[in-house]
């Protein structure tokens, strides 16, 4: 990535964090990274294009620390297991480091990559971790740890139970506390996929 790009996405990231993505103007950004405006448009058609550029950043660090965490583990029970607790824990660790994170966290969510997931093209949000979570099901699949028919079916529905998981819902909750009532989704989705 250039340079100049790589400092406006950092001073951007900067920004947002410590006014919000709202209150941040691209004026600032440019001030920030010491470029003009002009310079900032020469990469970003828009504010949202600089969001949507921090999102997949973003997204992709949290695949990556997700990818390390599970590549300690043997079992495809183990490696979901691991895999959500990460991904619930990483959101919430994310999201309380600032209080502009959920802004952020937003975008994030929000954002639609493409990855291939069993032999097919994927586009949803957080494409990358929702590879690595099929990869997980297919192997534990492969192995008859698991039962399932349709993946992308399976990824969508443990999605939509993960949400309660997520900001805002989970700003009540203590890492702590967060820990524990994740283990029971987890149970139950680890059983679901073994009957």
């Amino acid at each position: 990535m250039d340079d100049k790009k790589t400092k406006i996405l950092e001073k951007a990231k900067e920004l947002f964090l410590i006014y919000g993505v709202k209150k941040t103007t691209v004026d600032e950004i440019a001030k920030a990274a010491g470029v003009g405006k002009g310079t900032v448009y020469l990469y970003f058609t828009s504010k949202g294009d600089i969001v949507s550029d921090l999102a997949v950043q973003e997204a992709n660090s949290i695949a990556s620390q997700l990818s390390d965490v599970i590549e300690k583990e043997n079992s495809a029970e183990k490696k979901l297991r691991v895999f959500i607790k990460s991904f619930i824990l990483n959101c919430h660790d994310f999201v309380n480091s600032n209080r502009h994170a959920a802004d952020i966290f937003d975008v994030i969510r929000q954002h639609r990559s493409k990855c291939e997931i069993n032999d097919q093209s994927y586009e949803g949000e957080m494409a990358e971790i929702t590879k690595i979570s099929s990869e997980i099901l297919l192997a534990g699949k492969e192995k008859d740890a698991f039962i399932f028919d349709d993946l992308l079916e399976l990824i969508g529905n443990m999605s939509f139970a993960l949400q309660s998981y997520f900001p805002p819902f989970s700003n009540s909750l203590s890492r702590e506390e967060l820990d524990k009532k994740s283990d029971y989704i987890i149970d139950i989705i680890i059983k679901g996929l073994k009957q």
